[in-house]
């Protein structure tokens, strides 16, 4: 099944559809592991990952910029990923930076790839988008308060998987304005009719349900917050009655529609 499908599916069965961005190896592979087993019991749960392809930008927040480190300094491969996700279909890959690097290499990562449904090439560079969708991908495109109309709505109709809307300035932020992202959600859907998932700053069950009840979108992404969860979780750090499930738990019952 394409990514696009699988979430408007769970939009269909009235919720919306929680993307958990967790990376193969860190904080470490046992960890990670649980995670994918116990967020995997839920129907409405997508699976992304990503890959640096070059030391991770410092525009991303801490705790992913932590985690793409860990994977950069290891050798990690888009093939390493898409092994690890093999049975978690259809899953996402952002290939954060591929806008940087040569077209050739971009085939090879893409090439590497082989099994996941959508890409996501972190880049404004039309010929990089072309590659992915040429390679048999569904292209996830990315949207934010600071682009301009014309580009907003280039990426909305390039988008085949989802498009990514950036609800706050970096990953890891802790305030989104609401009214900002719902002014943007309605102006990609002009544009467009595949799924709009909104990620960067949704943290707490309770901003899901904001959400749910505000933002017009279709998905939710929750990367920096989980991360360090498991991270903290691993090294025994959670407070009494906290874990990684229960916290998949209640965003998950938090994404329900109305």
């Amino acid at each position: 099944m394409s990514i696009s499908k699988r979430i408007a599916e769970i939009r269909s069965k009235q919720s919306l559809a929680v993307l958990l961005y967790t990376l193969p190896h860190y904080p470490s592979v046992e960890t990670w592991q649980q995670t994918i087993t116990s967020a995997k019991k839920y129907s409405s749960v997508v699976f992304e990952s990503g890959v640096s392809s070059l030391s991770p930008s410092p525009d991303v927040g801490s705790e992913v910029r932590r985690g793409l480190q860990h994977e950069f300094d290891a050798a990690r491969s888009p093939q390493d990923v898409a092994k690890a996700f093999a049975d978690c279909a259809p899953a996402a890959v952002l290939l954060h930076r591929a806008g940087e690097i040569d077209p050739e290499k971009r085939a090879e990562l893409l090439d590497e790839l082989s099994g996941v449904a959508a890409v996501l090439p972190s880049s404004g560079d039309r010929q990089c988008f072309e590659q992915v969708l040429n390679a048999g991908f569904e292209l996830i495109t990315e949207v934010s308060p600071q682009m301009s109309s014309n580009e907003i709505a280039l990426a909305a109709e390039l988008a085949t998987g989802f498009v990514y809307l950036q609800s706050a300035p970096t990953t890891g932020s802790k305030t989104f304005d609401m009214r900002t992202v719902a002014a943007l959600a309605n102006e990609v859907r002009r544009h467009t009719d595949t799924p709009i998932c909104c990620g960067f700053g949704i943290r707490t069950p309770e901003d899901v349900s904001r959400f749910v009840k505000e933002a017009g979108c279709d998905g939710v992404i929750i990367g920096s917050e989980l991360l360090r969860l498991m991270r903290l979780e691993q090294d025994g750090q959670l407070a009494d009655g906290q874990s990684v499930e229960s916290f998949i738990s209640t965003v998950v019952e938090a994404a329900r529609l109305p």
